[in-house]
C-alpha cells in the first residue's frame, strides 16, 4: 500500500484505529499536498480541491486521492497540473484527477450523477479559496435545482447496486462499501439530505452517526490489515479487524456491522419511499384500500387503523405478507405499535429466537420476502434486537418449534398442495422443518409464500 513517509508512520501507529486513523491519515496527506502546492509557487487563478471520499475526510489507507484542479485561465493549466500530479504519482498512490474550470465542472455535473455527487463535499487544499467556495456554492445550488431528476437517477442506481452486492447484514463476507446498508448508502443519504433536508428526520440523521463510525472503522482497519484497497470483509480477515477495533472476536464485530447496516437500510428505505411518493404524478386522489384486520393501503404505503388488533400475534405476518404482495412500505407507526404490543410477550423467550403465537403454537420464523424481508424484521423487532434473533431471510427455511403435533399435517399438506400448482413459482422456501424438544417432528417440503399465508396466516 503506497503512500508518503509521514502518512506511512500514521498507518503504522497502532494506537490510532478506525475513524481516528482516518482523521490523522487525511491530515498528513493534506499537509503534504499543501507543500506540493507551495512548490508550484504563487500562480493566480488556480485552486486544488479534494472531492469525493477525500473531500468528505473519509480517507482510508488504500483509498484513491480524488483531486480537482480548478483554473480560470487555459494557458498554464497543463503545466500547473503536471507539477502537482507527478509528485503524487512518484509516491505510488492511486490518483483520481481532473482539470476543469468552474463552468466545465458544473456543465458535466448537470448530466453526470457521479460528478454531481463528487462536488457536493468539495474541500480546499490550496490555491484560491474563492474559487473553491464558488464551485461549492454553485454545485450545491445546481444539485438542489435538479433534485427531482438527480434523485430519481440515484434511486435507480441504489436499487441496481443492492441487487448486485446483496444485503450487508445477511452476508458472511460483506462488501462494507457497496452492499445494502454499507458506506455507499450512507453517502447516498448525505447527498439526499443536501438535495432536500425535509426528506430526513432529525432523529434519522442522529441515528446514522453510530453506523457510520462502525462501518468506516471496519473498512479502515481492513485496508490496514490487508495492505490493499479491499472492501470485502473476508472470513480470514475478520478476527484481525475485530482485534484492532477492540471487539474481542469476529462474531461481535460482525454483529455490530450487521446492526449498523440494518439501521442504515431501514432509514434509507424510508427516505427512498418518501422520494418515490413525492415524485408520483396522479390525476386523481389515491384511494385507501382496506386489506382486512385493520391493515390499510394507500399510495403503496401500509398503515394500521386506529382500532387495528395490534396485539394479535398473527398481525406481523399479515402485515409482512401484504407488504410483499403489494410491494408496499410499512410506516414506522406500524412497527412501533406492534413492538409495544409485543413487549410483554417477548419476555422470557430463549436467546436467539423470535416467536409469534400461531393459534397456540410458539414459532421461530424465517421468511424470504425480498425487499420486504427487512420490513418484517423491523415490524417485529427494534433495530437493537434484530442481531440477536434467529431469523434468516437468505437461507430459505421456515422452522417452527415447540408446536402441537397436529400442526405438522396442516403445514405439510399446504406445502404439497402449492408445490403442485403454478403458485409454486413464487418465493419458494427450500424446506420447512417442524421441530420439537426431541428433534424433527415433520418432513421437508417446498413451501411457497402463498402456502404459508393460506396454511398458517389465512383468515381466521
Amino acid at each position: 500500500m503506497k503512500t508518503i513517509p509521514a502518512a506511512a508512520g500514521v498507518v503504522a501507529d497502532r494506537s490510532l484505529v478506525g475513524t481516528a486513523l482516518a482523521a490523522a491519515y487525511t491530515a498528513e496527506i493534506d499537509a503534504w499536498l499543501g507543500s506540493v502546492i507551495d512548490d508550484v509557487g504563487d500562480v493566480p487563478g488556480f485552486a486544488l480541491a479534494a472531492v469525493g471520499g477525500y473531500g468528505r475526510g473519509d480517507l482510508s489507507p488504500g483509498s484513491d486521492l480524488d483531486l480537482l484542479l480548478i483554473h480560470q485561465f487555459e494557458g498554464s493549466a497543463a503545466e500547473v497540473a503536471e507539477r502537482i500530479w507527478y509528485p503524487i504519482w512518484d509516491t505510488g498512490m492511486k490518483l483520481g484527477h481532473a482539470v476543469r474550470t468552474i463552468d466545465e465542472a458544473l456543465d458535466l455535473a448537470s448530466s453526470d450523477l457521479d460528478t454531481a455527487t463528487s462536488l457536493l463535499q468539495v474541500r480546499s487544499l490550496g490555491g484560491s479559496q474563492a474559487l473553491v467556495d464558488e464551485l461549492q456554492r454553485k454545485a450545491l445550488d445546481q444539485w438542489r435545482e435538479n433534485a427531482d431528476r438527480m434523485l430519481d437517477q440515484l434511486d435507480v442506481r441504489i436499487r441496481e447496486r443492492h441487487e448486485q452486492a446483496g444485503e450487508l447484514a445477511f452476508l458472511l463476507e460483506p462488501d462494507l462499501k457497496l452492499s445494502q446498508g454499507g458506506l455507499r448508502d450512507l453517502h447516498c443519504l448525505q447527498w439526499i439530505d443536501l438535495a432536500d433536508p425535509s426528506l430526513l428526520e432529525d432523529s434519522e440523521r442522529d441515528a446514522l452517526d453510530g453506523p457510520h463510525s462502525v462501518l468506516l472503522s471496519a473498512r479502515i482497519e481492513l485496508h490496514r490489515a490487508t495492505g490493499r484497497a479491499n472492501n470485502q470483509l473476508l472470513l480470514q480477515e475478520q478476527d484481525e479487524v475485530a482485534d484492532a477495533l477492540g471487539y474481542g472476536d469476529a462474531d461481535l464485530l460482525m454483529a455490530a456491522v450487521a446492526e449498523a447496516a440494518r439501521t442504515v437500510t431501514g432509514i434509507e428505505d424510508a427516505v427512498l419511499h418518501r422520494i418515490n411518493k413525492r415524485g408520483r404524478r396522479r390525476r386523481w386522489l389515491a384511494r385507501t384500500r382496506d386489506l382486512g384486520h385493520g391493515i390499510l393501503l394507500a399510495e403503496e404505503t401500509l398503515t394500521l387503523a386506529d382500532d387495528a388488533p395490534v396485539s394479535d400475534p398473527i398481525m406481523p405476518l399479515r402485515v409482512a405478507v401484504h407488504a410483499a404482495r403489494e410491494d408496499a412500505f410499512i410506516v414506522r407507526d406500524v412497527r412501533q405499535r406492534r413492538r409495544q404490543a409485543q413487549t410483554s410477550s417477548r419476555q422470557g423467550l430463549r436467546r436467539g429466537e423470535q416467536r409469534v403465537e400461531l393459534g397456540g403454537v410458539q414459532a421461530g420464523l424465517a421468511l424470504p420476502l425480498g425487499r420486504s424481508g427487512e420490513q418484517l424484521l423491523t415490524a417485529l423487532l427494534s433495530p437493537t434486537e434484530v442481531g440477536k434473533q434467529r431469523i434468516d431471510l437468505r437461507v430459505g427455511r421456515l422452522e417452527l418449534r415447540e408446536h402441537p403435533a397436529h400442526l405438522a399435517p396442516q403445514l405439510l399438506e399446504a406445502a404439497r398442495r402449492y408445490a403442485a400448482t403454478e403458485k409454486a413459482g413464487g418465493d419458494v422456501l427450500e424446506s420447512v422443518s417442524l421441530v420439537d424438544h426431541d428433534g424433527v417432528h415433520g418432513g421437508q417440503q417446498p413451501l411457497t409464500l402463498e402456502a404459508l399465508l393460506d396454511g398458517v396466516v389465512g383468515e381466521q
